[in-house]
């Protein structure tokens, strides 16, 4: 996302937890010659920036991985220079507690850092708690294929089967809500994804 942000604004500032991840991020920054990025590793919780520093805060499917998701919220307005944008983006789970609780499960299996997808609704209110205007909203899909994603994943006690048998019985009545069905000899279906944006006031804190 940074590298993206990188082609549009005169510089961008790059933020993960995890050294191998922000090493990853190097490595792609120089393949594509980016010169305007930079690095750092810290607590979202307590970003490494001075109040009032950037025209954008961003932060896409991370949301999903945190534990206090309205805290982060709040450091992501610290560091925002009023007038700026706020910009969230992340897939989020079903309206029907059965159905999110379903999601949560396969997805807690397939990668254990993952805390909650939550609700639009309840990624509405964190905009809202903070005092800030009701976000625009963009919606798409994230599409995902079984086999490719259980390939790809680091499950709990590296049990695949168990995940594919997961994504499998998710097919009758999509007990995940992401419209899970059996296609060309495998399970396809969708996450559901939405980035909400947001303005900060001048009263905002």
């Amino acid at each position: 996302m940074v590298a993206a942000f990188a082609a549009c604004v005169r510089r961008a500032v790059g933020l993960d937890y995890t050294e191998a991840m922000l090493d990853e991020a190097r490595q792609l920054a120089t393949q594509t010659g980016l010169s305007n990025v930079a690095w750092h590793r810290g607590d979202v919780y307590a970003l490494p920036f001075t109040d009032a520093l950037f025209d954008i805060v961003s932060c896409r499917y991370a949301f999903h991985h945190l534990q206090e998701p309205a805290r982060a919220l709040v450091e992501m307005m610290r560091v925002c220079r009023p007038g700026g944008r706020i910009a969230l983006c992340d897939a989020f789970a079903s309206d029907d507690p059965a159905k999110a609780a379903a999601f949560n499960a396969m997805e807690r299996h397939r990668d254990p850092s993952t805390v909650e997808f939550r609700t639009l609704g309840y990624l509405r209110g964190l905009f809202a708690d903070a005092g800030l205007p009701q976000p625009t909203e963009r919606f798409y899909g994230v599409p995902g294929e079984r086999d490719r994603l259980v390939a790809t994943s680091f499950p709990a006690g590296d049990d695949r089967a168990g995940l594919r048998t997961m994504i499998d019985a998710a097919v009758d009545g999509d007990t995940m809500g992401v419209g899970a069905r059996r296609e060309d000899g495998t399970v396809r279906f969708e996450y559901p994804a939405v980035v909400l944006v947001a303005a900060k006031g001048v009263h905002n804190a």
